[in-house]
């Protein structure tokens, strides 16, 4: 064979990419179900994160991740669950807001039940090599003499 019939695109070697990683959506789900975030999946499953994100961009993927999401969501409502029959206070407290609009009412007010009232006081710093001139910040809010 001449080297002319050798250099023609039919007899070119092939070009060769580097194997595709497994990356299984069963395994996708689960760590999912885990609560894991993708770079941490993709940490999991030695790939970058950016492989990681095309393999979501596929419906196989993007299934498996929604439904291991849910199922991860699923199982800690569970868990806060069996904790608040428990008796768990804060566990009841936490679920009273989220789902029973129950919420913490902080009322602040001065002695006696009088309006809360708020004073400032401007001191001048001590020693000459310090002292700044106040009196137009003190004008501007008033001297309260």
């Amino acid at each position: 064979m001449s080297d002319e019939i050798r250099r023609s695109p039919i007899f070119a070697a092939p070009k060769r990419a580097r194997p595709r990683k497994p990356v299984l959506p069963d395994v996708v789900r689960a760590l999912a179900a885990g609560m894991h975030t993708h770079t941490e999946i993709a940490a999991r499953l030695g790939v970058s994160i950016d492989t990681l994100q095309r393999r979501m961009e596929e419906p196989e993927f993007q299934q498996a991740f929604a439904e291991g999401r849910q199922q991860g969501l699923a199982n800690l409502r569970r868990w806060q669950m069996q904790a608040a029959k428990k008796q768990d206070r804060v566990m009841l407290i936490w679920l009273g807001k989220q789902y029973l609009n129950q919420r913490d009412n902080v009322e602040l007010s001065g002695p006696g039940g009088a309006k809360l009232s708020i004073e400032v006081a401007f001191k001048p710093p001590t020693g000459e090599s310090e002292a700044i001139d106040i009196t137009p910040l003190q004008n501007l809010l008033g001297s309260g003499e």
